[in-house]
C-alpha cells in the first residue's frame, strides 16, 4: 500500500472555531469551579465537547476502512506526520485531551455529576473506542468514575 497525502485541503473555518472554543473553555473550567458549574448548565456545552470527540473518531476509522490500520497508526503516531494528520483528521492528540479535560473539570464539580450521568454511554463508547488516544481514553475514564460515585 503506497502512501496517501493529501495536500491543499485547508481546514474549515469552523474546526479552526470549535478548537478555540475548546482551548478558552479548557482554561475557564480548570480555573474556577463557578465557570465550571456554569458552563455544565449551557445548553449543548457538554454533548457539543463529546460531538468533538465522537467526530474524531468517525473520520479515523473511516480512514481506517479506506486505508487500513497501518495508515491510520503511522499517521498519528509517527512525529513528521503531526502536520498531516492534522489536515486529514482537522484536529491534534492535544486537543482531543482538551476536551476530555474539560469533561473531567466539569463532572470533578460534584453538583455537575447529575448532569454529566446523561451521556455516560457515549463517553463509554469513547472510552473504549480503538482510535482514541490512549490518555484520552484514561481521562474518559475518569469521568466515568465521577459518574459512578453519583447513585441514581
Amino acid at each position: 500500500s503506497s502512501t496517501h497525502y493529501y495536500t491543499n485541503y485547508p481546514r474549515p473555518q469552523s474546526h479552526i472555531q470549535r478548537e478555540f472554543a475548546i482551548v478558552l473553555l479548557n482554561a475557564l473550567v480548570r480555573c474556577d469551579s463557578l465557570a465550571t458549574n456554569v458552563v455544565a448548565h449551557i445548553p449543548y456545552a457538554i454533548s457539543l465537547l463529546i460531538n468533538f470527540l465522537e467526530d474524531y473518531e468517525m473520520k479515523t476509522n473511516e480512514l481506517m476502512a479506506r486505508y487500513g490500520p497501518d495508515y491510520i497508526i503511522r499517521l498519528t503516531t509517527q512525529p513528521s506526520n503531526a502536520q498531516h494528520a492534522e489536515q486529514i483528521l482537522f484536529t491534534t492528540s492535544d486537543m482531543l485531551k482538551r476536551a476530555a479535560t474539560c469533561l473531567l473539570s466539569i463532572v470533578s464539580y460534584t453538583d455537575n455529576i447529575k448532569i454529566m450521568k446523561r451521556y455516560e454511554d457515549r463517553i463509554l463508547n469513547l472510552s473504549t473506542s480503538h482510535v482514541i488516544d490512549s490518555n484520552v481514553g484514561r481521562t474518559l475514564t475518569d469521568v466515568l468514575h465521577y459518574c459512578s460515585l453519583h447513585n441514581s
